[in-house]
């Protein structure tokens, strides 16, 4: 009885983990740039990500711009961060966490790394830690080769 119970709260937090993730974008090996338009929000207390799959074989380095919109609450405690990953899924923050503290009602975020890196793929991570609600309406994202 104690296994069958473990394995539905593992199997209940891997479909939790699964449905955190928005939407997946590929990136042409022949491009670096690639933009998204989205409706996701985040609740409160929440975390969204996007996976972008990065498909270059050099070093690079990254830009990202995110719209946030206010879509209830006040003042945001709302976190940007960026990862990337060789491979697998052991991601690693690539620079520093950017959080939107406005209170007003919307801002476009810009994260650019300036130090290059031989990732593959990408995460975007949104985190809300606050009682709003948050909506993210596009990202934009740009690989620089080096």
């Amino acid at each position: 009885m104690k296994k069958a119970l473990m394995l539905c709260v593992l199997l209940i937090g891997m479909i939790g983990y699964t449905f955190a993730q928005t939407a997946t974008v590929t990136i042409p090996s022949s491009d670096t740039y690639v933009a998204y338009n989205t409706d996701a929000t985040v609740a409160s207390a929440a975390t969204v990500w996007f996976k972008v799959v990065g498909n270059q074989h050099v070093p690079c380095t990254q830009s990202l711009e995110i719209h946030l919109d206010s879509i209830s609450g006040g003042a945001h405690a709302t976190t940007v961060k960026l990862y990337g990953t060789k491979f697998g899924t052991t991601y690693s923050q690539i620079g520093s966490t950017i959080t939107w503290t406005a209170s007003t009602a919307d801002t476009t975020i810009l994260f650019s790394n300036d130090t290059a890196t031989r990732y593959r793929d990408y995460k975007i991570e949104v985190v809300n830690a606050s009682g709003d609600v948050t909506k993210i309406d596009y990202w934009k994202f740009k690989l620089y080769r080096e």
